[in-house]
């Protein structure tokens, strides 16, 4: 499609696309053939390059690069960070050996952390040590180290060199040409005053808590222990009856029941007698069908001829004999 003119032989021709009107111009207007399109195109680069992710993005950190003699070994730490479906080559990793005149790469350690968002950060060390000793101190340069990266594309990239002070190993004549050595940082001042008070209210609320614990352990350990017959029978009954599955160990349980019965009663209570001790204490039948159970299970144990084991859950019925009884004797002191 041409566009129209009053003489279609004067001027080319234009096609109408998006930029038909920038080229437009531009012939139209000599004096500024180029401006509308640099504008353009910047902004579709800029605009590109803004939202385009960067599939390796590599930091450096610092290293001291000065004061190096014969033999002392240069450590450098490397961050890379990359997209999503890239890694490090590591068969495109340089090798262990001399790589200058002066140095020597030592190792090149790598370890690899996934991200959040899929990606990979990768930590590097490169470890170049120093072989040679020079006559004066010099200025160095550390070999560049390349790297390279797969993924969607192949991804080559260089550390440049490090250039880096070295000096002989006896005492020589000092350069005067060397930059003069910077003064310390000062250490930035931390705001203790918040932190002081978060202490004192945590040593508080501290105190108020191990305060609380002492008392209520003193209570415990002052307050007089229940001496009546029942509920020292229950604080015995609680390590007799683990052992309650076996025939000498259910007798020992049984006999501290009975022991009970005969201190609650003021005389040794026997089977003939728990319905009148019953009625003077004023238990009801649950309670007398309870104990007179007991006493008939007592003398099945001691003295019936065919006694081979216990009842399995004779440490259950013994604990709730006397739980009972413990509740009616805090009821009638």
């Amino acid at each position: 499609m041409l566009l129209p003119d009053a003489n279609p032989l004067s001027r080319p021709a234009l096609p109408v696309c998006g930029s038909s009107w920038v080229r437009r111009r531009a012939v139209e207007s000599p004096g500024k053939p180029l401006l509308a399109s640099a504008v353009l195109l910047g902004g579709l680069i800029g605009g590109a390059l803004a939202h385009a992710e960067l599939p390796v993005r590599i930091d450096r950190s610092e290293v001291r690069l000065f004061g190096y003699q014969l033999g002392d070994v240069l450590t450098e730490p490397i961050d890379v960070q990359l997209a999503p479906g890239y890694r490090l080559d590591v068969n495109a990793l340089p090798k262990a050996g001399k790589r200058a005149g002066w140095f020597v790469l030592r190792a090149i350690r790598h370890e690899d952390h996934l991200l959040s968002n899929g990606g990979t950060r990768v930590h590097l060390e490169i470890e170049v040590q120093l072989v040679n000793a020079p006559k004066q101190a010099q200025t160095i340069n550390v070999p560049p180290i390349a790297l390279r990266f797969v993924g969607a594309t192949t991804v080559n990239e260089t550390l440049p060199s490090l250039a880096v002070d070295v000096v002989p190993l006896g005492t020589g004549e000092l350069r005067s040409d060397l930059p003069e050595v910077r003064p310390l940082r000062e250490a930035p001042l931390i705001d203790l005053e918040a932190a002081e008070g978060q202490l004192r209210w945590s040593s508080l609320v501290a105190a108020v808590a191990a305060g609380w614990l002492l008392l209520t352990a003193a209570a415990r350990w002052l307050k007089p222990r229940d001496r009546r017959p029942f509920a020292q029978a229950a604080r015995e009954l609680r390590s007799l009856t683990r052992t309650a599955g076996s025939l000498e160990g259910a007798r020992l349980a049984v006999q501290r029941v009975h022991r009970a019965f005969d201190q609650a009663a003021g005389h040794r209570l026997f089977a003939e007698g728990v319905s009148s001790y019953t009625h003077r204490v004023g238990a009801d039948a649950g309670l007398q069908a309870q104990t007179e159970a007991f006493f008939q299970l007592s003398r099945q144990l001691f003295f019936a001829p065919d006694t081979a084991a216990p009842p399995a859950d004779l440490g259950a019925q013994l604990k709730t004999l006397v739980q009972a009884w413990q509740r009616f004797e805090r009821r009638h002191p």
